[in-house]
């Protein structure tokens, strides 16, 4: 196991889902707000870079 999801196991114990999306599937997300939006609003941990509160929210940054 490598990468991120393999150092946040090796770190934490805990499983790490890492998704990488663009700019495009972003917005698209920002707009249509699926469940996964609402669960990691609640629930999502920034490890680096911007809050993924901030990323999602519909209002501009």
């Amino acid at each position: 196991m490598f990468g991120l999801q393999g150092q946040v196991l090796r770190w934490t114990g805990n499983h790490a889902g890492i998704a990488e999306v663009s700019i495009e599937e972003l917005d698209r997300l920002r707009r249509e707000r699926p469940p996964i939006v609402v669960e990691l609003e609640r629930d999502g941990v920034t490890l680096f870079g911007a809050e993924v509160r901030r990323l999602l929210s519909r209002e501009p940054a």
